[in-house]
């Protein structure tokens, strides 16, 4: 029985002493792998990378998104290299306005790089460009800049105040407005414009669907007046008019039942229809306009600081 008992202790020792060093040479295969697959990737991603510089200098934008989809960035070393692919692959997503590629391509550019924080400055414009209002405020606030780097603090807030009049929220656009120093250069300008669009906004009619429909019902045409299409007005009122008018001769013409008061009635009545439901949805549609313009208004003051301080 100790024979046996010492027997086990042995095979036991031996056994583990066995699963142990082949744990070791796998690990160290493994990392012999990865450190080779990093030593050709290494060689490769520069060579890439001074390829896609080239083509982002001749601005072939396409060109360096279909040859940064064709890499596989995965080695965790060299990350110099891998900031600089992901930099100027979603530079070329923002020249395209591809916006999604263009924020994920930069929002993966590590702080360390030195194109960290312009990165980060495009891809909450391209959030914002997007209508994501939301991430592009966070994105924004989680830039990191010394309190005595004043030009790039103006800049922040000045994005923050453009985002959060995109968003209308016009409590946040003040604060932000009052951090501004009004008078540097790089926003002097934008700053003021961003007051007008404010004041822009603030002039827009909260018009009624319902009366629009009213006047239009009335006097053919006067509701797409009074929602603020003018020329529209005209248009719409001319053939309701008209239709209106034959089918008023040919009723006490030809009478209430023969088929050129039935064809023009019936015509007269599609216009007319047609005319009062024009004019309820444009009011929806004149406001919205307006308000697009005013957006893409306060994204071009937006994007030129951008431009000014950074390129």
């Amino acid at each position: 029985m100790k024979s046996l008992s010492t027997v086990f202790v042995v095979f036991t020792l031996l056994l583990h002493c066995s699963i142990s060093l082949r744990s070791q040479n796998d690990a160290n295969i493994s990392t012999n792998d990865s450190t080779a697959d990093c030593d050709v990737t290494k060689e490769f991603l520069s060579g890439e990378l001074n390829f896609i510089k080239h083509l982002i200098t001749n601005e072939e934008f396409e060109n360096t998104i279909e040859t940064r989809l064709n890499l596989k960035l995965n080695c965790p070393t060299f990350i110099d290299i891998k900031d600089s692919i992901h930099y100027f692959s979603g530079w070329s997503g923002y020249r395209l306005k591809k916006l999604d590629f263009a924020i994920s391509e930069l929002l993966q550019v590590s702080e360390t790089s030195p194109f960290y924080v312009k990165s980060q400055f495009y891809s909450s414009f391209c959030y914002a460009f997007d209508g994501d209002n939301k991430n592009a405020i966070q994105t924004l606030a989680e830039i990191p800049i010394e309190i005595n780097n004043l030009e790039l603090m103006n800049i922040k807030n000045l994005q923050l105040a453009g985002t959060y009049l995109l968003e209308r929220d016009y409590q946040n656009y003040s604060k932000s407005l009052n951090q501004l120093d009004t008078n540097n250069y790089l926003i002097k300008n934008e700053t003021e414009r961003l007051k007008y669009h404010r004041s822009s906004l603030q002039k827009i009619k909260n018009k009624s669907q319902f009366l629009a429909g009213l006047f239009s019902a009335v006097i053919p045409g006067s509701g797409k007046f009074y929602a603020g299409y003018k020329g529209q007005a005209i248009a719409a009122a001319i053939p309701t008019i008209l239709f209106g008018a034959v089918a008023t001769e040919q009723y006490f013409k030809s009478g209430p039942k023969s088929f050129q008061f039935i064809s023009f009635a019936s015509l007269f009545s599609i216009f007319y229809v047609g005319n009062i439901w024009g004019s309820v949805i444009s009011v929806r549609t004149y406001r919205d306009d307006i308000n697009n313009k005013i957006d893409n208004g306060i994204l071009v003051d937006m994007h030129i600081p951008l431009r000014r301080f950074f390129d």
